[in-house]
């Protein structure tokens, strides 16, 4: 509520665009700062913003969901010592904060227009688990899901899965960066069965056959391998986002996704960078930082 902000934050929370969205079927609203803000603050602010504190408080904790997971993993881990708990997706903002009380975080993300998705998907993860100050762990999740008009026309929302090649590559990429988890979603959309407007057959046999051929004898040693230095980062910065035009929405196709993946094909490795690994004193890791605009 605007009372706890309140309370929590030490002043009156400043006026925000609160807009009515439909997403997936289920009603929300979209909270941000006004337009006149954005283009009246400067490049260079300074961290007592009233509307980059609030901002910050309403995701860390003025949304409750994380801190609603913060109690249920508290639960499990008391009944099951043994369990690795986990949430997805780290995809709306940079903060490490999103998954408190987690052994690490996750994500899903679109495939399209390329394969290429993958490398903001990986390193936006890596970031995140030095973020926490936890052991290199995460999930990733190349969505099968393609919706309608990303590619081309379709009658329907959900319309149907991925091309094989831009999938499997993204696949391809997300395996090779050592996760903990890979998850695919939704596996029932490449079942025969499952009708859909927009489906190559041939994936299902492709999934199958890089589970066994792939995954299954290369698991083991993939995690012992030593990953490339990065001596080049970009920023992802929670305060740009507040003030430009849109959230960076790791889900895919954000300008800072190509810009990464741009890098990546070039041969120069880079990681993700954010204001909290900055605070760690992350810069010393780095010859050359990208600023995206």
């Amino acid at each position: 509520s605007i009372q706890m902000a309140k309370d929590a934050l030490g002043f009156e929370p400043p006026m925000s665009n609160s807009t009515q969205m439909e997403i997936d079927g289920f009603a929300g609203v979209r909270v941000s700062v006004p337009e006149s803000v954005k283009q009246a603050t400067p490049a260079v602010f300074p961290n007592d913003n009233k509307h980059y504190r609030f901002m910050h408080y309403f995701w860390e904790k003025g949304t409750g969901d994380n801190l609603l997971r913060v109690d249920a993993a508290e639960i499990i881990r008391k009944y099951r010592p043994d369990m690795l708990v986990y949430h997805e997706p780290y995809r709306d903002v940079p903060m490490a904060s999103r998954m408190k009380g987690m052994d690490f975080g996750g994500t899903w993300y679109y495939c399209n227009p390329d394969g290429g998705e993958s490398f903001m998907a990986t390193e936006s993860l890596l970031s995140l688990t030095r973020a926490m100050g936890k052991p290199e762990g995460f999930q990733i999740d190349p969505s099968l899901w393609l919706y309608r008009n990303e590619l081309g026309p379709a009658n329907t929302r959900h319309a149907g899965v991925h091309p094989a090649n831009l999938y499997m590559t993204a696949l391809q990429l997300a395996f090779a960066a050592k996760p903990s988890v890979i998850e695919l979603y939704c596996l029932d959309y490449v079942m025969p069965e499952t009708k859909l407007e927009h489906r190559q057959d041939i994936i299902l046999q492709q999934l199958s056959d890089f589970a066994k051929n792939i995954v299954k004898p290369l698991w083991s040693s993939i995690q012992k391998l030593d990953r490339e230095p990065r001596k080049s980062a970009l920023l992802l910065s929670l305060g740009s986002q507040i003030f430009d035009r849109e959230h960076w929405g790791g889900w895919g196709r954000q300008a800072q996704n190509a810009v990464l993946t741009t890098l990546w094909r070039a041969n120069i490795p880079t990681a993700i960078v954010t204001e909290e690994t900055i605070k760690m004193g992350e810069l010393a890791r780095y010859d050359q930082l990208f600023l995206h605009k």
